[in-house]
């Protein structure tokens, strides 16, 4: 997959430090695990969980789901290690290396799941579809990702100076309903988070390992960024657009959507 490389070596770096910064990630993870809870999956479930990272929503689904089997994946090496040391004494629960857009696993799963890993791919809508030939009839797809307006203070901030942000293009709402219009409920929220500086905010995501620019774009100068960051004194908040999809997509496309 292209730029898959950096992103997965930035991702094993940062491992083993990665839930001390991780806050926006455990957050989204309990969220839809909440939205999970409300929704109806047979009494042991085949879930299969993509880019599983140190396991922040695996944690959610061995305790929701105390009969299923699940399957962890991510593409990182060192999160699965992380991951294993995590859940540790669950029988049910398997990992396995694997590239979320190029799923070496067959059908059959009640559940299909990620939290914050949709934003990584290349082409997010036609991962979806391919999670959705994978389902059982009823099995649902529980994601959540990242929206167009994520880290809009910094954009500003490139903006004003004449810079680029460096951020990846993420579907909007709207991509995701005309891509899927009848199967998946669509909430979004605003999460702000506050650092001590700009320059805080990019040490940040470089520490879970979420420093990876948009294809294309080349980082700018030190210089530069230290003109950007200058005079920006202290506190900066990032908000995170989070955005929660989750339906029971049907291969025809026509599935059912529970709104809540």
């Amino acid at each position: 997959m292209k730029g898959s490389f950096p992103v997965t070596q930035a991702f094993d770096a940062a491992a083993s430090r990665y839930e001390q910064y991780a806050g926006p990630q455990a957050h989204a993870a309990g969220r839809l695990a909440a939205r999970l809870a409300e929704r109806a999956l047979p009494e042991a479930p085949r879930i299969l969980e993509i880019g599983c990272g140190t396991g922040l929503l695996t944690r959610h689904l061995v305790r929701l789901y105390p009969q299923a089997t699940i399957l962890a994946t991510d593409r990182a090496l060192s999160m699965l290690h992380e991951a294993r040391a995590n859940l540790s004494g669950h029988d049910r629960l398997g990992f396995a290396a694997m590239d979320g857009e190029r799923l070496a696993v067959g059908g059959g799963f009640d559940l299909i799941t990620a939290n914050l890993a949709w934003q990584w791919f290349s082409d997010p809508m036609q991962a979806a579809m391919a999670c959705r030939a994978r389902l059982n009839p009823g099995g649902w797809l529980a994601l959540s990702t990242l929206g167009e307006g994520n880290f809009a203070e910094w954009r500003a901030l490139c903006a004003a100076q004449g810079l680029a942000h460096g951020l990846r293009d993420y579907p909007s709402s709207a991509a995701w309903r005309h891509h899927f219009p009848a199967d998946l409920a669509i909430t979004e929220e605003r999460l702000p988070t506050a650092h001590p500086s700009a320059l805080a905010f990019l040490r940040a995501l470089r520490a879970i390992g979420a420093q990876a620019p948009a294809t294309g774009h080349r980082p700018v100068s030190a210089g530069t960024l230290r003109r950007l960051l200058r005079g920006q004194g202290s506190g900066f908040v990032a908000t995170y657009h989070l955005v929660y999809l989750l339906g029971r997509p049907s291969a025809e496309g026509l599935g059912q959507v529970e709104v809540g």
